[in-house]
C-alpha cells in the first residue's frame, strides 16, 4: 500500500506556495506538483499582493515542467492550499477589491483538479486563509469581521462551526495563519 507524505513550503507572501501529496511505494514513481499564486495582467511591482496585482492560482511539477494556469477569471486570489489528497485546491477569492482593500469582499473557495470547476465554499463576505485538515474531512478558515472568528467546515462548506473568537481587545483584534496539527 503506498504511503503518503505531504509537504507545505513557505515563501514570501506573493507566492504562497503548497506541495502536493506524493503517492510513494514501492513500484510508484514520486509525482510532485507545487501550487502557487501567479500574478498576472502584466505590471512589474515588488511581488507582493497590493494594489492592482491580479493573481491567479497555478500549478506545476517541481522541476519547472508542466505549468498550468488553473484560475483566469481576473480576480484575485490567494493562499492556495492542495487537499491532502492532492485533488482539490483551498484558497481565498476576491470578488471585490484584494489583499488589504477597505471596500474587499472575500470568501473560501475549493478547486476541483479533476473536473475544472471551481465552487465558492463561504458566502459571508469576510472569509479568508483557508486550510485543509490532515484528513481533508474539514477546512479551517477566518471570518475577519471584528472581533475575528475561527470556523471548521465540511469540504463542501457544510456544517460551519465556530472554534474561537478574539477577545476584541487592540491587542486580540485579528489573527491569521491557521495551521493544524496532526
Amino acid at each position: 500500500m503506498p504511503r503518503l507524505i505531504a509537504k507545505v513550503v513557505l515563501i514570501p507572501p506573493s507566492l504562497c506556495i503548497g506541495l502536493s501529496q506524493i503517492p510513494f511505494g514501492p513500484g510508484l514513481l514520486p509525482h510532485e506538483q507545487i501550487v502557487f499564486m501567479n500574478r498576472v495582467g502584466g505590471g512589474m511591482g515588488p511581488p507582493v499582493p497590493g494594489p492592482g496585482a491580479i493573481y491567479e492560482i497555478a500549478v506545476m511539477n517541481l522541476d519547472g515542467s508542466g505549468f498550468r494556469q488553473l484560475t483566469s477569471d481576473g480576480k484575485f486570489k490567494f493562499l492556495p492550499h492542495f487537499s491532502p489528497d492532492g485533488n482539490k485546491i483551498v484558497y481565498t477569492k476576491y470578488s471585490v477589491g484584494q489583499y488589504s482593500s477597505p471596500d474587499a469582499v472575500m470568501d473560501i473557495e475549493v478547486y476541483d483538479l479533476a473536473s475544472g470547476t471551481e465552487t465558492m465554499i463561504t458566502h459571508q463576505g469576510d472569509d479568508v486563509q483557508g486550510t485543509w485538515s490532515p484528513t481533508g474531512r474539514r477546512i479551517a478558515y477566518l471570518n475577519i469581521s471584528p472581533p475575528t472568528t475561527m470556523w471548521t467546515m465540511g469540504p463542501d462548506g457544510s456544517n460551519p462551526e465556530r472554534i474561537a473568537s478574539s477577545s476584541g481587545t487592540v491587542d486580540d483584534m485579528q489573527w491569521g495563519d491557521i495551521a493544524w496539527s496532526r
